[in-house]
């Protein structure tokens, strides 16, 4: 149970990197998980090992939902800044088209 409980240890440590924005880090750590599970059914658990595993599990999979929640709303964050200065650019681009069309001497 040593891995599983390191498990929810680093899932929870992902998470706070998440929530902070470093997105770096929190890629590096998600990469150390795996192996902490391949270790845990590597070593052959018993079935008393593998009800308690059920509940770690659990654990897991809702604190890897809240970081998907929040990296969505994060996304969608992006999106709408993007859409937004994307929008501000063309319209700072048409309106100087414009005013160098109508201040340009004619030939």
């Amino acid at each position: 149970m040593n891995n599983l409980n390191k498990l929810i240890e680093l899932t929870t440590e992902v998470q706070a990197l998440v929530e902070a924005g470093d997105w770096i880090a929190a890629a590096k750590l998600e990469a150390s998980r795996r192996p902490l599970v391949e270790a845990f059914f590597d070593a052959r658990p018993g079935s008393q090992d593998l009800a308690e595993a059920g509940d770690v599990f659990e654990k897991v999979i809702a604190l890897d939902a809240r970081m998907l929640d929040h990296i969505r709303g994060q996304r969608r964050i992006a999106l709408s800044e993007l859409r937004r200065e994307t929008g501000a650019g063309e319209a700072a681009k048409a309106y100087l088209n414009h005013s160098l069309s109508v201040t340009a001497p004619e030939k």
